[in-house]
């Protein structure tokens, strides 16, 4: 609907500077909107994480917890760099050729990370500096989706909270809280209260909600993810009942509406829950990924699997000494793991790489024209300057002319000289002339020069006026007024 509309912006060719501008843009929209091929390992294990476990010691939960996420963070890196990755003789990793928009990502069910008590604030905020620093090992395209803790704040709400972190040097972490609270979901005391934003019957979803106490809690699960190769796309993540009411939905519209930058035309939905169903209604996307004990994106959703790189060897290296009895095996859709550091036993799903899902048709459209209102208001923007600087290159002109008078006038023969053309009036009348032409030269040469920066192209005029030692102080002045 709005492709023409696009297209008719980037044909229009009105001055060099707007050329030069919409160049750049097709530059920018070219490189945003780069193939950017997926690769997805999704984790099914039982959605109470270590919330029912009796048998082990509840203290050393942190601990494994920490392990069991590098454990998840090394499985998933050695798959990335099986399949795009080359090494070199000092053992580093780089992605290959033509693979810097191939993305590896890891993601699983909602409450896979539960413990046997709920953190604290101060406990979640020490996990995730700790994640923090472990990312540092995920190489970039790596991509992982924690979900999820249980996080106890100061008035005992229970925040069912989530980590997306980007591999890279340095990662890029991003967290946040599920919108919307299921009478399922886990309690561990009759006294804790489900952090819920707002009633079933609002249809308004915050991006961010702050506490009495000032704790600012953040449910922006919409965001744009670059690749190591430049393309970008937007990841939206769904978390159970968010879904079932388009909290996605809702904070993409916001996000349509307020940005003034431009949106990439490939979007990843995934939705992590504990058995919900996917919502047509409320799908960005033309392909959505459920990762939910309950279902299998092979089997329920036809989803091709992909290849198993992970060798024997390279399933046994990755398991820590301490946790010796735990086994990654192969499995009819991917691996199981018997045995981890952390909850029960589970199944890694291995999907076949695809490229990253397009928006369907009704969105496409809200994105398409977004873009074209953001070139539209650049496009704007630049005219407004041109035409400004424009304006007082007419009147600096006009200046000069005139100072060009005044300065031949200053020279007032007598009555008989007046009569004559002596030698020094015309080298007096050339000089001038000559002056005044390279003035008018560099004034010319300026409104055809990219004009980006107003006041670094205003100084960079003025010191080349200057050198040509034709100016008094007094119209110095005079040309930077007519400049400012």
């Amino acid at each position: 609907m709005h492709q023409s509309m696009m297209k008719k912006f980037f044909e229009d060719h009105s001055t060099p500077h707007l050329t030069r501008l919409k160049e750049k843009q097709q530059q920018v929209m070219t490189k945003l909107n780069q193939p950017i091929h997926i690769r997805d390992l999704i984790l099914q294990t039982d959605a109470t994480g270590e919330t029912q476990h009796t048998s082990r010691t509840p203290s050393t939960a942190a601990q494994r917890l920490r392990a069991h996420i590098l454990f998840l963070f090394n499985l998933v890196n050695e798959d990335h760099r099986s399949n795009y990755c080359q090494q070199d003789n000092e053992g580093h990793y780089t992605l290959k050729k033509n693979k810097e928009n191939h993305v590896t990502r890891l993601l699983m069910n909602e409450c896979s990370l539960y413990t046997n008590k709920p953190l604290s604030i101060a406990a979640f905020h020490c996990l995730y500096q700790d994640i923090e620093k472990m990312a540092e090992i995920l190489e970039p395209n790596v991509h992982v989706l924690l979900s999820s803790f249980s996080v106890k704040d100061p008035q005992s709400k229970l925040l069912n909270m989530l980590i997306f972190i980007e591999g890279g040097r340095p990662p890029i972490m991003h967290s946040f809280a599920k919108n919307m609270a299921s009478n399922l979901d886990i309690i561990y005391d009759k006294k804790e209260i489900l952090f819920c934003q707002q009633a079933i019957t609002s249809s308004f979803h915050a991006n961010y909600v702050a506490s009495k106490e000032g704790l600012l809690i953040s449910m922006d699960s919409v965001f744009e993810i670059t690749t190591q190769g430049g393309a970008t796309y937007t990841q939206a993540i769904d978390v159970c009942l968010d879904h079932m009411y388009g909290h996605s939905k809702h904070l993409l519209m916001r996000r349509i509406a307020s940005s003034d930058t431009l949106l990439p035309e490939q979007v990843e939905q995934c939705v992590t829950s504990d058995t919900v169903d996917i919502q047509m209604g409320n799908s960005l996307a033309t392909h959505v990924v459920h990762a939910d004990l309950n279902y299998s994106m092979h089997d329920d959703y036809k989803a091709d699997l992909g290849l198993r790189p992970l060798t024997a060897e390279i399933r046994t290296r990755i398991i820590p000494n301490e946790f010796s009895t735990m086994r990654v095996v192969l499995d009819r859709n991917g691996y199981k793991i018997f045995q981890p550091i952390f909850g029960n036993d589970c199944v890694i799903e291995v999907l076949h790489e695809r490229l990253a899902a397009r928006y369907k048709p009704e969105w496409e459209d809200l994105i398409n024209y977004h873009n074209a209102q953001v070139c539209a208001q650049q496009n704007n923007q630049l005219k407004i300057i041109i035409e400004t600087i424009n304006k007082n290159l007419d009147d600096l002109t006009q200046q000069i002319l005139c100072l060009k008078q005044n300065f031949l006038q200053q020279y007032k023969p007598s009555f008989w000289l007046r009569w004559v053309n002596t030698a020094e009036k015309m080298a007096f009348e050339k000089i001038a002339s000559e002056k005044t032409t390279k003035i008018l030269a560099i004034i010319k040469a300026y409104k055809i020069k990219p004009l980006w920066l107003n006041e670094h192209w205003k100084k960079e005029l003025l010191s080349e006026l200057n050198s040509l030692d034709l100016l008094s102080n007094e119209h110095q002045t005079t040309l930077i007024k007519s400049l400012s």
